[in-house]
């Protein structure tokens, strides 16, 4: 099955984050045709938009829609923009939702942005209630897989056996110079 509009879901921890960049990678190898696009919080918003293979990002705030819900000043303007995003979401119309957090957050999300696929973990493997909300879930075989392995093993739900396959991360240019300027100005004896 080809997926034409794909969503991801991996909302917070920047190294989360990280951890699941080879999985899109895959992804995109695979489905080089489809467009990505990503529900995530603040701190990562910048690093997913560095990546090549995501065409959007959807920023979730959630610090600022928290405060504004327990305002009694903000929150009917809180409600209105959490709405906007879920109709933002809708139109986009996705073929498929990959839930790599596994938390109820992330799966009201799945369900509420209208995908007649959502993709997630079974009930071991995800949290609060997670998996009621994924109509494909993907079990694991051991326990003990790194989440690096875990997330590459989720696109099992997408039709790939992808396992083996260990991809690259995207550094923008700017960032590997900064990083060498860097160490250019440590002393020679660091």
């Amino acid at each position: 099955m080809e997926y034409h509009k794909i969503l991801i879901l991996r909302l917070s921890a920047v190294g989360d984050v990280v951890r699941v960049l080879p999985a899109i990678k895959i992804l995109k190898k695979y489905y080089p045709a489809s467009s990505i696009a990503w529900v995530v919080e603040e701190p990562s918003e910048a690093l997913l938009e560095s990546q090549p293979e995501i065409e959007n990002v959807f920023l979730f705030p959630r610090r600022r829609w928290t405060e504004g819900i327990q305002s009694p000043k903000r929150i009917w303007k809180t409600i209105a923009e959490g709405w906007k995003f879920i109709l933002d979401l809708r139109k986009e119309r996705f073929d498929v939702v990959l839930d790599f957090h596994g938390i109820l957050k992330s799966g009201l999300i799945s369900i509420l942005s209208g995908s007649p696929r959502r993709v997630g973990f079974d009930r071991k493997s995800s949290k609060e209630g997670n998996f009621l909300f994924s109509n494909v879930k993907v079990r694991f075989s051991d326990d003990r897989k790194s989440r690096f392995h875990k997330n590459i093993a989720l696109l099992k739900g997408v039709g790939l056996n992808a396992e083996g396959l260990i991809p690259t991360l995207h550094i923008p240019e700017r960032d590997r110079t900064y990083v060498e300027s860097f160490f250019n100005t440590l002393p020679p004896s660091f």
